[in-house]
């Protein structure tokens, strides 16, 4: 049997300059992939030994710029892909107000036609084809898997255990470590699988001690439980999950969230890998919702930089997706 590994993921959604509400600034600019993303992420975590995973939207593969980063960034991180459907062809919408879409809203055709067209793109671009993968919003279905399967991908990492995005999007009996995903339900591991979901960290809190066929009958979309729930998270305590994001969870949970994946690894005896994930516009200000100065900025890598060092010294092994795929090979 193979020994037990605890893997530390650095995810990138590598994306065009944002704003307010996660609207697009026009015209579309990739200046954060230019100028903050290689001298204030990038260098300090490969000073670490730390090879992110960048996940390109179609729009930052096209711009000539923001490509040329990337080929270049030192420690060759992974590149991999990033569906934003509004900005690949066909049915394109350049003018989009935002990247609001989720691809399992697309019809089957349309959303193949998409991933297929993005990578194309890419292997244009890089000369190879991506291994790894992240829908837009987290807004994957199980349909996408043998889709993924037939361009390539070894990864997907668009599944967050316990928690939920959209009526059609929830995850709430996901597994929290590596698997193959059924075609018929993402929830569901499917040992004949080829491609292997390797989900976002998630600290799931009071949701994920109930039982499984509790959560599976959860609707969060329920006007009566979607009223408790906004009214016990303000009053009481906050019972949702918490995505391991450092730009919306607080320091402290997210040196909960390596401790509960450490603890969790060693109590079943399988290998994890913690997925620590972010946007690339969040390291420029003004250019996402969240940060106007470069001070806040500034923080929040800092934060990330300090929850790193903290996986690190408890034992966390650096790794992009694809790498961890391939050394999982075989034990999942």
């Amino acid at each position: 049997m193979s020994a037990v590994q605890r893997f530390l993921v650095i995810t990138v959604d590598t994306e065009c300059d944002k704003g307010p509400r996660w609207r697009t600034q026009q015209p579309i600019r990739c200046r954060n992939v230019v100028e903050e993303l290689p001298r204030d992420f990038h260098e300090p975590l490969w000073r670490r030994g730390i090879r992110p995973t960048y996940l390109l939207s179609p729009e930052v593969i096209r711009d000539e710029d923001a490509a040329a980063v990337l080929q270049t960034l030192p420690g060759e991180p992974e590149l991999g892909t990033h569906l934003h459907g509004e900005y690949i062809e066909p049915e394109p919408q350049w003018d989009a107000e935002g990247t609001y879409a989720m691809q399992c809203d697309y019809p089957p055709e349309l959303e193949w036609a998409k991933l297929q067209r993005l990578t194309e793109l890419f292997r244009e671009r890089f000369g190879r084809k991506p291994l790894s993968f992240r829908a837009g919003r987290y807004g994957i279905s199980g349909r996408t898997i043998p889709m993924l399967e037939a361009l390539g991908y070894i990864v997907d990492s668009s599944v967050t255990p316990y928690k939920w995005w959209a009526p059609r999007v929830r995850f709430t009996t996901a597994p929290p470590f590596p698997y193959h995903p059924s075609p018929s339900d993402l929830n569901t591991p499917a040992p004949e699988g080829k491609l292997l979901e390797i989900p976002v960290g998630v600290l799931p809190g009071l949701f994920g001690r109930l039982p499984r066929s509790w959560r599976e009958r959860f609707d969060p979309y329920h006007p009566a439980l979607a009223w408790f729930i906004r009214r016990w998270n303000r009053a009481v305590y906050d019972i949702r999950p918490r995505l391991f994001y450092a730009a919306f969870t607080s320091l402290r949970e997210l040196l909960q969230t390596v401790e509960w994946y450490d603890r969790l690894s060693l109590r079943e005896g399988r290998s994890i890998a913690l997925v620590m994930t972010c946007h690339s516009c969040e390291f420029r200000p003004g250019a996402n919702p969240y940060f106007d100065t470069a001070l806040q900025c500034r923080r929040l890598i800092e934060t990330m930089l300090r929850v790193v060092d903290y996986a690190l010294r408890r034992g966390f092994i650096p790794a992009t997706l694809a790498e961890v795929a391939q050394r999982l090979d075989g034990q999942t």
